[in-house]
């Protein structure tokens, strides 16, 4: 007898549960993890034959199943009652920290050795301009690179240093920005966010000292910011990949001492955001938003600092809490998201007299991002 009420109860779970999901509508993003759901796949008798067809609706079906936030929470916590230190790509790691795991076949992908090709030819087409005084790339290594005492143990994350190798190779020593090294001498510092991805405020900080010195800029010293908590309740996508339960982040901001004001200007319109911080960003989930207003196609930086030229960053969101340091330095400060931009790069440099460039990535984004390619485009 319980045994058929077992089964019965088990078979009005599975039929509750796809009904709900038929009568459930789509989600189209999920702020929670920061990205764009799957939609369902359209159908057709190629693609069921090549197998894209019945692989996109499993990712959908994953990505639109019904209470799937808790169903993500109940999955961890049994595997982390089972002791495991490795969910969904993410290692559960000493300290609270969530630390995502690297994954081998973004750096050793096709798209990876495009990029690297692309980047090469920008980097050396743009040094070559007399107007061009520095140009450097600064690659970002993933939290799993460089906090390997938090790391649970047994973790053996793939190694992204043959990347940043092949990186240096690509564009030279001169136009190379030891990030890496950078951090590593930091590694028992906050410099990641223990929820998140991305590096902190400290980190940043510490990435752009690497970098002043490397374009010929004199860094500032820690001691030339005052530092700020702006929220203790930052929860980032890391955590959202795993759902369990851990204490949140603090984020934080360095104010330059003195007397400095900066604007900024989107995408060419008339949006305009006063000074480098969106602080209504700090109400939602995606607090990290509050950096640079989150990856807007353009940036216009407009600053108060000493005249050292123009200067282009091209990058992706690791770059959002870096800009403020740049800013004590260039009055004007173009930011440039490639997967975003449409414009012409080459005449965006031409026209706004650049006269410093910087490349400024996550690794395993540098890798696999396909908007990197277009770098080659401005390079003809």
């Amino acid at each position: 007898m319980k045994s058929k009420i077992t089964v019965l109860c088990f078979c009005l779970l599975l039929f509750t549960l796809a009904l709900a999901s038929l009568l459930k509508p789509d989600t189209v993003f999920s702020e929670k993890e920061n990205r764009y759901l799957a939609e369902k796949p359209t159908f057709s008798i190629s693609s069921l034959l090549d197998g894209s067809y019945t692989a996109d609706y499993e990712t959908y079906l994953s990505d639109q199943f019904p209470l799937r936030d808790g169903w993500i929470r109940l999955q961890s916590r049994n595997e982390q009652l089972l002791g495991k230190r490795e969910i969904n790509g993410v290692y559960l790691a000493n300290h609270q920290y969530l630390i995502e795991k690297p994954d081998r076949a973004v750096f050793e992908s096709e798209q990876a050795f495009r990029n690297l090709e692309a980047l090469s030819a920008f980097v050396h087409a743009q040094a070559a301009r007399p107007e061009i005084r520095s140009v450097q790339v600064a690659a970002v290594p993933s939290a799993s690179q460089i906090l390997t005492d938090q790391l649970p143990p047994f973790a053996s994350p793939y190694s992204e240093a043959g990347f940043l190798a092949s990186v240096r190779d690509a564009v030279g020593e001169n136009h190379y920005t030891d990030v890496a090294a950078a951090l590593a001498s930091h590694c028992r510092e906050a410099i990641y966010y223990r929820t998140d991805h991305h590096w902190t405020s400290l980190g940043a900080f510490y990435g752009y000292q690497a970098w002043a010195e490397a374009a010929g800029l004199t860094p500032r010293r820690q001691d030339a910011f005052t530092v700020k908590t702006v929220t203790d309740s930052f929860y980032g996508t890391v955590q959202a990949k795993v759902n369990l339960p851990v204490a949140p982040d603090t984020m934080e901001i360095f104010e330059p001492k003195g007397s400095f004001s900066c604007r900024v200007t989107f995408n060419g319109t008339d949006t305009i955001q006063d000074g480098l911080y969106d602080w209504s960003a700090l109400s939602i989930r995606d607090k990290y938003r509050f950096y640079l207003g989150g990856n807007q196609a353009l940036a216009d930086v407009q600053s108060s600092a000493s005249d050292e030229g123009t200067l282009l960053i091209i990058k992706d969101s690791f770059a959002n809490c870096f800009v403020p340091f740049a800013a004590g330095h260039f009055s004007r400060i173009l930011v440039v998201d490639l997967r975003h931009f449409n414009g012409d790069l080459r005449q965006l440099i031409q026209e706004n007299s650049v006269s410093h460039i910087l490349i400024l990535y996550q690794t395993s984004f540098l890798a696999q991002e396909p908007s990197v390619a277009r770098l080659a485009q401005a390079a003809e």
